[in-house]
């Protein structure tokens, strides 16, 4: 398993995932990459839909984390880079820019923005402006 799962890491998921740090992530998106994830965790034990194996032992018998995860770890990656830019750089501007007006009614729109609040609010933090830390108070 250890043979097949190694370029499976390596080769496809570095493709599924390329540039992932910028999608707008919803759920329908999210379920048809844990879909394909799945079916190919699948091929590699040689078992099928009709064999009635859930998702969870596919996943203990490989010892794959979900895909999901990945994707989460690299979009903290990515906004901790933005965040470390200056703020005159094009994607530091490009997270922090708030638009003037309102949208049309309807379901709002998934932004970039909206994907990173949400992956911040699920590890239940929030980003600090530095300039409004008081870092004497922690460290006198």
């Amino acid at each position: 398993m250890r043979l097949k799962l190694r370029p499976f890491n390596s080769n496809v998921l570095s493709i599924l995932l390329y540039a992932s740090e910028c999608w707008k992530i919803n759920t329908q998106l999210e379920k048809r990459i844990l879909a394909f994830e799945n079916m190919s965790l699948r091929r590699m034990l040689n078992t099928s839909r009709q064999q009635k194996i859930i998702n969870a032992e596919i996943r203990r018998k490989t010892g794959q984390p979900p895909v999901t995860e990945l994707l989460k770890r690299r979009r903290w990656t990515y906004l901790g880079h933005v965040l470390r830019m200056e703020e005159s750089r094009l994607p530091r501007t490009t997270y922090e820019w708030k638009p003037d007006g309102r949208r049309k009614r309807g379901i709002p729109k998934n932004t970039l923005r909206r994907t990173y609040d949400r992956d911040l609010t699920e590890a239940g933090t929030s980003l600090i402006p530095e300039s409004s830390l008081n870092l004497t108070a922690i460290h006198p």
